[in-house]
């Protein structure tokens, strides 16, 4: 998919320091390290079908698996859906500190987490739609956020987003050691996998949030690091 950048190749160094980068979630990719135990992983597309311009808003449906999920309040897999959304983030800002790196920062936004019993959330083509977002934000609010610092990174077509929410209310609130999360996400950007009209695979991760020094770095001191 093309960007706008100049043509180059990716050096072995550069491809081992990027996913290297992605597997530890350091120097910003992911700003924050998760605590241990609470944890809810899923999946869902973003739409619209690119990345967000400057000025345009952003948002992604999901289903979260709790199979593999550690969740802090009581669950029942096999007959209630637990669904995500993340709406209300626009660009406001777009950073392009050297070729084949760009980062877009988000506004605030709202992360929700519902569960029902009726399993009718599907991603039909070409959002929004009668069927999306509706069918995942229907059922029982469980947790119900405000995202704060969100951003999502390309360096050399690896794509991931980072922020924080805050969860402020739902029938999940009660059960959870801390409302401040980091959400991490992996992007897989448009492909034949990906419905018509979404934009990227979001594979989400969200776990409660211990904050890390992040500092600024070039991508030759970053790569220096891997030496």
């Amino acid at each position: 998919m093309a960007h706008g950048y100049p043509s180059r190749l990716v050096s072995r160094t550069d491809r081992a320091v990027v996913r290297g980068l992605v597997a530890a979630g350091v120097v910003g990719l992911f700003g924050a390290a998760p605590a241990p135990g609470e944890t809810l992983r899923g999946s869902g597309y973003a739409f619209p079908d690119v990345l967000p311009a400057m000025g345009q808003a952003l948002e992604v449906v999901g289903q979260f698996d709790m199979e593999s999920s550690d969740p802090p309040f009581d669950v029942t897999p096999g007959t209630r859906e637990y669904t995500w959304t993340l709406y209300g983030s626009v660009v406001h800002e777009i950073r392009e500190p050297s070729s084949g790196i760009r980062y877009l920062d988000l506004t605030f936004g709202v992360l929700e987490v519902r569960s029902d019993a009726s399993f009718n959330s599907i991603f039909r083509p070409n959002p929004p739609n009668a069927l999306v977002p509706s069918t995942f934000h229907d059922g029982e609010v469980v947790l119900l956020g405000s995202v704060t610092e969100l951003t999502i990174r390309e360096i050399f077509g690896i794509v991931t987003a980072s922020g924080q929410v805050r969860f402020e209310a739902g029938s999940g609130l009660p059960d959870m050691s801390s409302g401040h999360w980091a959400v991490n996400a992996a992007l897989s950007m448009k492909g034949g996998e990906i419905p018509e009209g979404y934009g990227s695979r979001w594979n989400l991760e969200v776990s409660p949030s211990r904050s890390v020094h992040v500092n600024d770095e070039t991508w030759s001191n970053i790569k220096a690091l891997y030496r």
